[in-house]
């Protein structure tokens, strides 16, 4: 849930929730950064592992926008802020 309401967030946040969208259906870049946002509050909330966010962010669900191994190196610099 945590994670959902980090982009529900960002998108009342945003000029427009159309805009939203469209930037993270076409814009790799964009979509990155906004899962590597919810799921570090996922992550530091303690509602997933290190394991889980690294392998969903490299998986076919969000177009396989980063490697494992640089979602896990990623996922480990969390733990230390």
């Amino acid at each position: 849930m945590v994670h959902e309401m980090v982009h529900w967030n960002r998108q009342k946040d945003s000029k427009s929730i159309i805009l939203w969208y469209l930037n993270y259906v076409f814009s790799r870049g964009f979509r990155l950064d906004e899962e590597l946002r919810a799921y570090k509050e996922e992550f530091l909330a303690g509602g997933v592992t290190e394991h889980y966010c690294a392998e969903s962010l490299s998986s076919r669900i969000y177009l396989k926008i980063i490697s494992y191994d640089h979602a896990k190196l990623l996922v480990e610099s969390w733990k230390k802020e």
